[in-house]
């Protein structure tokens, strides 16, 4: 048997350590290059390129981008949606924010019976769910308005369907964020003095900053960008981003379609950089007893 320098052995176990690592991720990387990589490429690729492009004669352009600023469609649509899912998360927000701090005082059994029942719908194919909220709304307007469609595509109809669709992806985050607190600084700030309403403000809202950008950027972009939602419970009568970006697909103008879906890309590394920029509390989180 040989008997190698520690150095080259150190090197050697390196060295295999990283192949096993290569191999065991070889399926991850490839799934990435075809379902990610790719299409982005095609995207930036369709949107800086004229409809009627082949990829042999390629022609750059950002008559895309110009066209759908100029439209008041699109103006519309935009602040349709921004309106809309803003609001949504906000509700959301007003929601989950107490329930997480609730659920992450109680016993962990507790916590994770109750935060299965309150995220049981993300198991639910989302057409169901807005077909649910849909035949609720046509019963409230049947009873009570004489016509079953008369409360859908109302502001109400599509605020109440985002917020019950995406209600668990705003609680999620915040709630994983506040079981990771140490109990300790809650004790610490009592004993500084503090009330519970002083320690909410000054402890848990500062520390839980971050988690509360992650949820309202994980229900603001959806909500933004939804069909369904608009489709079961909009009934045809509001146009969001969504909308624009699937009637473009349908009618062959990919590269207005992608130029839409880029400026969407973008508010998602905005926000990103906003987590990031807040988060300055990750490393007190964690309690290692």
């Amino acid at each position: 048997m040989i008997n190698f320098p520690k150095k080259q052995q150190k090197h050697l176990h390196k060295t295999q350590k990283l192949n096993f690592e290569f191999y065991l991720g070889a399926p991850y990387y490839l799934m990435m290059i075809l379902l990610v990589i790719i299409p982005i490429g095609l995207m930036l690729l369709y949107e800086f390129t004229t409809d009627s492009n082949s990829l042999i004669s390629i022609k750059f352009t950002i008559d895309n981008f110009i066209q759908f600023f100029k439209e008041p469609t699109f103006i519309s649509s935009m602040l349709e949606s921004v309106y809309l899912s803003f609001f949504s998360a906000v509700i959301c927000l007003v929601i989950c924010y107490p329930l997480a701090f609730i659920l992450s005082r109680r016993k962990l059994m507790t916590q994770k019976i109750l935060v299965s029942l309150i995220t049981s719908n993300m198991f639910i194919n989302s057409l169901l769910l807005a077909y649910a909220v849909r035949s609720i709304f046509e019963m409230i307007g049947t009873t009570f308005f004489g016509e079953a469609r008369y409360l859908l595509g109302t502001d109400l109809a599509i605020i109440t369907g985002m917020v019950y669709l995406y209600l668990p992806f705003m609680l999620l985050p915040i709630y994983t964020h506040m079981s990771k607190m140490d109990k300790n600084l809650f004790e610490s700030a009592e004993d500084l003095g503090a009330n519970k309403l002083q320690t909410i403000l000054r402890v848990v809202i500062p520390m839980s900053l971050s988690s509360v950008l992650t949820g309202f950027m994980m229900v603001f972009l959806p909500a933004s960008t939804t069909l369904v939602i608009t489709r079961y419970l909009g009934n045809g009568q509001r146009k969001m981003i969504g909308d624009l970006i699937d009637l473009a697909f349908k009618n062959g103008k990919f590269g207005y379609g992608a130029a839409i879906a880029l400026v969407l890309a973008l508010i998602l590394l905005i926000f990103i950089f906003l987590i990031k920029r807040v988060d300055k509390y990750e490393e007190v989180l964690a309690n290692e007893d």
